[in-house]
């Protein structure tokens, strides 16, 4: 199954678009109503749509929704782009004194993947967590901890 379309919250603009723009998405349409919507399309068609909301802010975050990947597990698409310091995995990573490309190729994820996850940038597929896990031999629920709404953050 191939993903065609979905919307992404964001708090800055500015800084989300010059990320996607380079990574080479094109900007299809800028749009403001109570919400700015920028439509960002990839050379096969794919569409992210940054959504910038008026009222958000603390306590007025955007929602979370979900899709299948092509392993038909349930993943999060769109969601509240919450900036930690560090994510559990990076954390853990470092504390096994082990590099991103090490961890990567014990995984078999790619270096720039891990990089987006530690960083807030990208969601981590459920294989992916029980690779990582595996690799870093730490439970998946603790390197993946849940909040207290029960939603697992990258």
């Amino acid at each position: 199954m191939k993903i065609r379309h979905f919307g992404y919250p964001i708090w800055d603009m500015e800084l989300e678009l010059k990320y996607y723009l380079g990574l080479g998405l094109k900007v299809k349409s800028d749009t403001t109503e109570k919400v700015r919507i920028v439509k960002l399309e990839d050379k096969d068609g794919m569409v992210l749509e940054l959504l910038q909301y008026e009222s958000q802010g603390p306590g007025k975050e955007p929602h979370v929704a979900f899709t299948r990947d092509p392993e038909n597990n349930l993943i999060e698409v769109v969601d509240d782009v919450q900036r930690k310091a560090k994510t559990k995995l990076a954390q853990v990573r470092q504390e096994r004194k082990m590099s991103q490309l090490s961890l990567a190729k014990l995984t078999n994820i790619a270096p720039s993947d891990l990089s987006r996850i530690e960083n807030h940038r990208m969601v981590c597929y459920p294989d992916w967590k029980k690779r990582l896990s595996h690799a870093l031999r730490i439970s998946e629920y603790e390197l993946f901890p849940l909040d207290e709404k029960g939603i697992t953050w990258r």
